[in-house]
């Protein structure tokens, strides 16, 4: 490059994001900024306004030292960085989920071309036959892709488990996106990383995660509230005792993850609905983008929203999700009608967190 701009976007040690930029002039730039442990960087010559894709944006670990980065204009993702032990696990990782991201990328391209169609013929009104064969295949497409995440993330999580001296190990661990990793004993694995690491920002995540898991364990009691559900009803566990079990599930209408689980919960809602209650809470601002989710996604349980504006009566000095420790969703808990913790699914944070999609097979047992 002999003019325009190079663009970085980090996060120094759990601080406030920051996105740069630069001048390149004759082939030259400079980036001034610290860090004082690795950290996980965005770099590209498109900046975030404009139009990016996988040939001008790369992502790479920086850490103190001396690193030198090679890299050619369009051909970002190509690129080399020598200095970083951590961008090498990043590396090392990339490389052992290479076969299944392929695989990913593949089954994803027919399930966007499945979708359009689907959406197409759906807007053309009748529910044609063409219309339920779109419809089977977005789905089967949907459960491959289940599958595909699923192994990805045991390799995920047996990097993270032989890579206990790893910077991005931990950082993975800690990063609230990866819900789909989850560990019989969080609080041991934990204890596997080196001090440097323990006090690093993701190591110190990880523990408040651990001491927030510990705050409501499966076999604890529920946290009882008192809310105001879409209809103007007014919500309490108590509500719920003659059902057996109550669900309350932790979402958002923006958030993909959550709504793609609906179909699912819709499903166990029919199956058991003589013994079983699901309770929604979303943690959004928009009310009538929740409204409009309720609405599109038929959703026949109970609604809660909640956000700065809109709390709970009891308590008033907290929202639900704060009381549970929800700090990833899609997280779904079970409660017993002794108001006791049986299940928690989703929320990767908790201690003995299982995939959501183990949610039937424990409702197949208690149903059985």
């Amino acid at each position: 490059m002999d003019s325009g701009y190079v663009y970085i976007n980090y996060i120094p040690n759990g601080e406030m994001g920051i996105l740069d930029s630069s001048r390149v002039n004759n082939g030259h730039f400079v980036l001034n900024g610290t860090v004082t442990e690795p950290t996980k960087v965005w770099f590209s010559t498109v900046s975030q306004a404009g139009p990016t894709s996988e040939r001008n944006l790369t992502q790479f670990y920086i850490e103190p030292g001396d690193l030198k980065l090679y890299a050619t204009t369009d051909h970002l993702k190509d690129m080399v960085l020598i200095g970083s032990s951590s961008d090498n696990d990043r590396k090392k990782l990339e490389k052992l989920e290479e076969h299944v991201n392929n695989e990913i990328n593949s089954v994803e391209s027919i399930s966007r071309k499945y979708e359009n169609e689907y959406r197409i013929e759906k807007g053309n009104g009748a529910d044609s036959s063409r219309l339920r064969v779109l419809r089977q295949m977005k789905d089967s497409t949907w459960v491959v892709l289940q599958k595909l995440h699923k192994m990805e993330a045991q390799i995920d999580s047996l990097f993270i488990i032989e890579n206990p001296n790893s910077y991005v190990a931990a950082d993975m661990l800690s990063n609230s996106n990866v819900s789909w990793i989850a560990f019989p004993s969080l609080d041991s694995l934990y204890s596997k990383f080196p001090v440097y690491i323990q006090q690093s920002f993701p190591g110190k995540k990880i523990k408040l995660d651990i001491d927030r898991g510990k705050a409501i364990p499966i076999g604890g009691d529920a946290k009882e509230f008192i809310a105001v559900d879409s209809k103007g009803d007014t919500i309490t566990l108590t509500n719920y005792k003659t059902k057996k079990y109550v669900l309350l599930d932790f979402g958002a209408s923006w958030c993909g993850p959550c709504r793609a689980i609906i179909p699912d919960l819709k499903k166990y809602y029919a199956k058991y609905s003589s013994g079983f209650e699901i309770v929604s809470i979303s943690q959004q601002d928009e009310v009538d983008d929740w409204r409009k989710a309720i609405k599109d996604d038929k959703m026949e349980w109970p609604q809660i929203i909640e956000n700065k504006k809109l709390m709970p009566i009891k308590p008033s000095n907290s929202s639900i999700s704060d009381m549970y420790y929800v700090s990833t969703i899609p997280s779904l808990i079970l409660i017993d009608k002794n108001l006791k913790i049986v299940g928690k699914y989703g929320g990767f944070y908790y201690s003995n967190a299982t995939y959501i999609l183990d949610l039937e097979q424990k409702l197949n047992e208690i149903f059985r």
